[in-house]
């Protein structure tokens, strides 16, 4: 059984939480989720650090990160890929293309209509859907 670790605060987070994520991928119609806010990542994987992106779809979880944080990457996150990134939307846009994704859901509230623009750009015949409501009820689960 994978085990998520929390380095910082020595605490094996459940891999459950990279399962409640993919049960709720169909129902919300995407075949991917990509998460910038900070809290969450590091709720759903342990990753500490300031910048990132996760991306979980049903037979991936990838953990994109730039140049700084790779190595923290490494010694925090067990069972993610990681992937680093000169230009984060570019990253981001790259790893979902390489999956063969055709619609991306993401947390409205931690995307800049300047992030938005930038990825719709580069992810052209792509679907963006905006999630919200639902990325907070796979963090109300408390375990």
């Amino acid at each position: 059984m994978i085990r998520y670790k929390d380095v910082k605060r020595g605490l094996a987070l459940p891999p459950e939480r990279i399962s409640g994520v993919r049960s709720k991928l169909s129902c919300l119609g995407v075949d991917v989720l990509l998460f910038l806010d900070m809290k969450n990542i590091r709720y759903l994987i342990g990753f500490t650090g300031s910048e990132g992106a996760l991306l979980i779809g049903e037979n991936q979880a990838l953990l994109l990160v730039d140049g700084r944080y790779v190595t923290q990457a490494k010694q925090e996150v067990e069972g993610v890929e990681i992937f680093e990134y000169k230009d984060k939307i570019e990253g981001i846009a790259t790893a979902i293309l390489y999956n063969g994704s055709q619609t991306v859901g993401f947390e409205a509230q931690a995307v800049s209509y300047d992030t938005y623009a930038r990825l719709k750009e580069s992810l052209k015949g792509l679907k963006l859907k905006p999630v919200s409501d639902e990325i907070d009820t796979i963090r109300a689960i408390k375990d």
